[in-house]
């Protein structure tokens, strides 16, 4: 046989052929016309095994053995499962418990086989064809395992000494509507000199544009009546991800700091915030993570969540999905960072995302980050659909280096805050524009 004959003969027909002899290579060696030595060879590459542990799978004489493996190590863990329940990677994660906020999947072996076995009956032998599952995971750590030990031990202490909130009854309001303060890209920890970019920031910088700018928009919005504060957190609150200073994507960042100083500091920001929101409405805060800040932002929701366990008027939305629905009255909401999606599919991912909530309202928005600047388009979600506005939310942070060296200098550093009527849907929207310190 010549070697182009030997390449067309596929992995599945090696297997099928050493299952059907019952685990002879020798005989599906003769069946298939190739050489015993490149059965062997092939099916050691695609099934990951040995030539002895192949013969043993596809014997006659034995039945799959149910194994479930685990080596797992600081920063690296490896599932391997052979068991007819697991059969998805899904699967094999929810027997482990993994975190997949903690770890991610490196990449994934997956591997079946049919078994044909005879089963003595009154009416003699009947052969009867099994399906074998084999499946093997490799995870690397997403963060250091000190970091997970420090937030999850902090959490756990957080939970058991929350803050005590006292109670408040907010009146009804006529006409009432939603206050929507979303303060977008404020990367907290990034450092920039104004020298070298033309603007100064720092995590000093960070904490007071912040806590100006949810000043500044809870005053101009002073005068309508608001029923609820929808707080939007994430969207590259953080600069960085990690305690080597890089993103979610492993890049390198000039910061202000180490991260456990960034961390702290961002979380008592937030809290003086929604502190704040508390006294005029109740706060309902979203996670909505960016690509910077994929684990940190998380972590500072969890924060968040054990810190105002006590305090009715908070809700913390910790879901781990990335792209965020909410609604209100006769509008629906979306929320992504718009790093991944392509912008003018939006409108039809909301639509069939949350096909149910789409159906309940008339007013669809998407509010995207990322971009540091402002924006705004409006696309269809289809033939049947009017077009449904894309917004792109300007940014606070100031420019580093990188960016500076790239011409991607900003000219307008602000935050914005929308307030959407329960009846009518968009009423207007109001910017805050960020003060430059110097050094």
């Amino acid at each position: 046989m010549g070697k182009n004959t030997i390449v067309s003969i596929t992995n599945e027909k090696m297997v099928q052929a050493v299952s059907e002899a019952n685990g002879s290579f020798t005989k599906a060696a003769v069946t298939l016309g190739i050489p015993k030595s490149t059965l062997i060879s092939r099916l050691e590459r695609h099934l990951h095994k040995t030539s002895s542990e192949i013969g043993e799978m596809f014997s006659a004489k034995s039945e799959q053995k149910n194994v479930w493996t685990e080596d797992r190590g600081q920063n690296s863990w490896t599932i391997e499962a052979s068991d007819p329940e697991i059969k998805t990677v899904e699967d094999a994660l929810n027997r482990a418990k993994v975190d997949l906020m903690i770890w991610e999947v490196e990449r994934v072996v997956v591997n079946g086989w049919d078994v044909t076995m005879k089963l003595k009956s009154t009416a003699g032998d009947k052969p009867v064809t099994k399906r074998n599952h084999q499946i093997k995971v490799f995870l690397r750590r997403k963060i250091t395992e000190s970091m997970a030990d420090a937030a999850s031990a902090l959490l756990d202490r957080m939970k058991k000494h929350a803050p005590k909130y006292k109670s408040i009854t907010f009146k009804k309001v006529a006409d009432p509507h939603l206050l929507e303060i979303s303060v977008f890209d404020v990367h907290f920890g990034k450092l920039a000199w104004g020298r070298e970019t033309e603007v100064n920031y720092d995590l000093h910088i960070a904490e007071k544009v912040y806590a100006e700018a949810v000043e500044d928009l809870l005053s101009k919005t002073n005068g309508y009546n608001v029923e609820r504060i929808l707080f939007p957190i994430g969207q590259d609150f953080f600069h960085v991800d990690n305690q080597q200073n890089t993103t979610v994507n492993n890049t390198p960042q000039d910061t202000d700091g180490r991260l456990a100083k960034i961390f702290a500091a961002g979380c008592m920001a937030c809290v003086n915030a929604i502190d704040t929101m508390s006294q005029i409405a109740p706060v309902d805060v979203l996670w909505s993570p960016g690509n910077h800040d994929r684990t940190t932002s998380w972590f500072l929701t969890a924060y968040l969540s054990a810190w105002y366990r006590n305090n009715k008027q908070v809700n913390i939305d910790l879901s781990p999905k990335l792209r965020k629905y909410y609604q209100y009255g006769t509008t629906l909401l979306g929320f992504t960072h718009g790093d991944e999606e392509k912008h003018s599919d939006l409108p039809a991912v909301m639509a069939a995302e949350a096909k149910e909530l789409w159906a309940l309202t008339s007013h669809h928005e998407w509010h995207l980050g990322h971009l540091h600047k402002k924006k705004e388009m409006r696309y269809s979600a289809g033939d049947t659909f009017v077009g449904v506005p894309v917004r792109i939310l300007p940014s606070l942070s100031g420019t580093d280096y990188w960016h500076y060296k790239k011409g991607y200098v900003k000219t307008h550093r602000a935050a914005e805050a929308y307030l959407w009527s329960k009846q009518k849907g968009y009423t207007g929207h109001f910017s805050s524009t960020a003060k430059t310190y110097e050094e």
